[in-house]
C-alpha cells in the first residue's frame, strides 16, 4: 500500500515526472516454492520490503490458523529469489490470547524502515483491532527492535481496509468492515503523523471515501491502493454492501495536503479499470501502477496484470493496459511489493487456483516477476584462491 507499494514513487515525487524511468515489460513470472518451514505457509497477511528482505506479517496458517508471526525472507539482489527465511519476533495478542491479524493484506505499509499497520481480523471469533501496529526494524540486523500500538479514533477496527504513507510523512487508514457490523462497512479515513523516531502522533478524521455507487451506500471492502508522492491512487475494490456483486471498476486519486496530511479531494479517474475488481493489489514502480491479481463480480478469481502511468503533475491515471506476462495462477489475499535492491515484484502469502475452478490452496511459494530495470550484476572476484595452487 506504502513504501513496500510506493518506495521508488516516493523518489520519483522527489526528482519529478520527467525523470521517472518506465519499467520494462514483464515477460515472465517465476515461482519459487518452499520458502517457509511446512506447515507455516500463509494467507491474508500484510507483506513489505525493507531493505533487502521481504517481510510477512500475520495472516493464517494450517499450524497456527491466524497467526502473530513475523517472517523474515532475505532477497538475493542479484537473480531475485528468496534465499533465507528467519522468522521474527512475533506481534502482540489481543487481550483475550487470539492473533487477530488477519485480512490486512492492504493495510500494511512502511516507510522503508518502520512497518505500520491499520487494525486486523479474525477467522475464528474475537475482536476485530482497533489501533495501528507499529514495528520497528532494526537497520544493522532486519531484526524487530520493538512493537506498539497506537488507537484509532472511536469506533474504527477495520479488516479488509486500506492504508497508505504519503512522501509528507503521514499515515492514513481507510474503509473496510467493521468488528460489530454497525456500519457493515467504513467510509472513514483516520489519519496520523509519523513522528521523527517512527512512532504515530494521534490520529485524526479527513475526507470519508467517496461512494462510486449504484447503489447507494458507503464504505469500501477489500479496496487496493498505492502512492506516488503526496497523492494516494486507490480503487474500492466491493462498496456500499459486503456483496461481491457493488465490486467496481472505478479509480480514484486522493490529494492530500503536505503541511497538515488532510485529504484535500478524491477525484473519480476517467480512465477505468478494464473491469470490476476487488482484492487486488497495486504498487507504483515510479510512476508506473501496476493492478494485479484479485477478483471480479460473482468472485471470479483473477491472474491479470494491468498497467498505467500518473501523471504527478496533473494528478491522473492514464489507460490501463496488458502488456505484461500473466500470472501463473489466480490468486486471493494476496500482497504484491518492489524489490529497489532486485528490481523485481514479489506477490507472496497468497492462495492459488488454477484453472479458474480448482483449489490449490494456500502456497508455499512468491512468485517473482522478469526484472523491471537491469538488476545489479555481481561482484568480480578479485583475489583468486590461492588454495588450488597448492
Amino acid at each position: 500500500m506504502q513504501f513496500n507499494k510506493y518506495a521508488i514513487a516516493f523518489l520519483c515525487g522527489l526528482a519529478g515526472s520527467v525523470y521517472a524511468q518506465t519499467p520494462a515489460v514483464i515477460t515472465s513470472w517465476t515461482t519459487q516454492t518452499a520458502v517457509y518451514p511446512t506447515g507455516f505457509e500463509t494467507q491474508m497477511g500484510g507483506s513489505v520490503i525493507v531493505g533487502d528482505s521481504l517481510y510477512i506479517l500475520g495472516g493464517n496458517n494450517t499450524t497456527d490458523g491466524d497467526t502473530r508471526r513475523i517472517w523474515k525472507m532475505k532477497i538475493n539482489p542479484f537473480v531475485g529469489f528468496v534465499q533465507q527465511t528467519d522468522e521474527l519476533t512475533s506481534m502482540p495478542p489481543q487481550q483475550n490470547g487470539v492473533a487477530g491479524y488477519a485480512y490486512i493484506n492492504d493495510q500494511t505499509v512502511t516507510t522503508g524502515s518502520v512497518i505500520y499497520i491499520a487494525g486486523g481480523g479474525w477467522n475464528t471469533t474475537t475482536n476485530n483491532r482497533n489501533h495501528a501496529t507499529i514495528v520497528k526494524i532494526n537497520p544493522g540486523t532486519g531484526a524487530v527492535d520493538s512493537i506498539t500500538t497506537t488507537p484509532f479514533l472511536p469506533t474504527y477496527d477495520p479488516e479488509l481496509g486500506g492504508a497508505a504513507i504519503t512522501q509528507a510523512g503521514y499515515f492514513y487508514a481507510y474503509g473496510g468492515d467493521s468488528d460489530s457490523g454497525i456500519p457493515p462497512l467504513y467510509d472513514t479515513v483516520q489519519y496520523a503523523p509519523i513522528l521523527p523516531n517512527g512512532d504515530l502522533g494521534g490520529f485524526t478524521t479527513t475526507t470519508v471515501l467517496p461512494d462510486p455507487g449504484p447503489p447507494a451506500g458507503t464504505g469500501w471492502y477489500f479496496p487496493f491502493s498505492c502512492t506516488i508522492g503526496n497523492f494516494i491512487i486507490s480503487a474500492p475494490g466491493i462498496h456500499s454492501a459486503i456483496s461481491n456483486a457493488n465490486s467496481t471498476n472505478t479509480v480514484y486519486v486522493a490529494s492530500t495536503n503536505p503541511a497538515t496530511g488532510a485529504i484535500t479531494a478524491w477525484t473519480l479517474q476517467a480512465n477505468l479499470l478494464p473491469q470490476a475488481l476487488y482484492g487486488a493489489e497495486f504498487v507504483a514502480v515510479n510512476n508506473t501502477i501496476f493492478c494485479i491479481g484479485g477478483r471480479t463480480i460473482g468472485g471470479t478469481r483473477q491472474n491479470v496484470v494491468y498497467r498505467a502511468t500518473f501523471d504527478p503533475n496533473t494528478g491522473t491515471v492514464g489507460p490501463w493496459q496488458t502488456v505484461d506476462a500473466q500470472l501463473p495462477c489466480f490468486t486471493l489475499y494476496h500482497n504484491v511489493n518492489y524489490s529497489p535492491q532486485s528490481k523485481r515484484l514479489y506477490l507472496d502469502n497468497y492462495r492459488a487456483y488454477y484453472p479458474a475452478g480448482t483449489n490449490l490452496g494456500v502456497q508455499n511459494a512468491v512468485l517473482v516477476s522478469s526484472p523491471l530495470f537491469a538488476p545489479p550484476v555481481p561482484p568480480a572476484a578479485t583475489d583468486k584462491e590461492w588454495s588450488l595452487y597448492e
